[in-house]
């Protein structure tokens, strides 16, 4: 998605990172100040139980976690995830 953009919003830089959850089991910690994550329809195979799983949902209850107990800073995450029938839904 971000493959030969500049990196740049209205003239600020920024750096991202892209991790490889379900191949690689990657997770990233909390230095984060925004989590992008995409995926389905489905699963491209059964993942109930795997490495990969519950490394990713302890990663989104670490955030919750960490947004219930931080008063300055919040960690945002944003969550594409499309349904067997093609529509898109969206979480904060």
């Amino acid at each position: 998605m971000l493959a030969g953009f500049d990196c740049k919003v209205n003239g600020q830089s920024f750096t991202y990172k892209t991790f490889e959850t379900r191949f690689k089991a990657e997770a990233p910690d909390l230095t984060y100040d925004i989590y992008i994550s995409s995926g389905g329809p489905g699963s491209p195979f059964n993942s109930e139980g795997t490495v990969w799983e519950k490394k990713y949902f302890k990663l989104l209850e670490k955030l919750w976690n960490h947004n219930q107990s931080n008063d300055r800073k919040n960690t945002y995450s944003l969550s594409v995830i499309l349904s067997d029938d093609g529509k898109v839904f969206q979480s904060w």
